[in-house]
């Protein structure tokens, strides 16, 4: 580490990773240098770092890898299951999150998608303080919004779509909002009533709930 911080001062820079940034900015590789620094800061957690690379290479808001993903992907993507705010904030970078929405990041519907699926909450509500959110019914289900599940949920009678309804009850679920889980249980069961035979002679609406929000 020594000699290459005295090659890097012998150039004029302050050390290693800044040689390292120039030689590949004259190789035409300086935003792919910028990604893998900025990876970095958010998996530490070092917003500052983070803005600086966002003000010396502002493309990185909109950069996307080969298979899609973006820096937001990155900071609000969970490792693991988040349904409790320790493992939520082990796993997701809402801080670096919050400054690239500001700065200008596009949430695209992957990001709450994941959010939804990880059961990431403080992701959720970021996403909903930025107005970033869709008004979609699986979206105010995991939100815990009984009124926008009612809007929703009138928007789509006299029929609905089964499994658009399922997929919402099933976020409420895991959410653990058991008001909003028991409302779009009663749409499932409008749109197939076997469902209700079948929940009733198990352990009933209330006990079907409280099973599917703790496991």
């Amino acid at each position: 580490f020594r000699s290459q911080l005295v090659l890097a001062r012998e150039y004029g820079f302050a050390g290693w990773q800044d040689l390292r940034a120039a030689a590949l900015r004259l190789e035409g590789k300086g935003l792919e240098w910028a990604v893998t620094e900025a990876e970095r800061a958010i998996h530490d957690n070092k917003v500052d770092r983070l803005a600086q690379l966002v003000r010396e290479y502002p493309t990185l808001l909109s950069w996307r890898g080969d298979s899609g993903e973006s820096l937001l992907g990155f900071a609000t993507g969970s490792f693991g299951d988040s349904g409790n705010p320790y493992r939520e904030k082990m796993f997701t970078r809402l801080e670096c999150a919050e400054f690239l929405l500001d700065a200008g990041a596009t949430a695209e519907p992957a990001i709450w998608e994941r959010a939804i699926s990880a059961r990431a909450k403080g992701v959720l509500q970021l996403l909903l303080r930025k107005g970033v959110l869709p008004r979609t019914l699986d979206v105010v289900a995991a939100l815990g919004d009984i009124d926008g599940v009612r809007d929703c949920l009138e928007s789509t009678r006299p029929g609905g779509d089964v499994a658009t309804v399922t997929h919402a009850f099933l976020c409420a679920c895991g959410f653990q909002h058991k008001a909003v889980a028991a409302l779009l249980l009663s749409r499932c069961i409008e749109l197939d009533p076997a469902l209700g035979e079948r929940v009733e002679k198990w352990r009933g609406r209330s006990g079907f709930i409280d099973y599917l929000a703790e496991h």
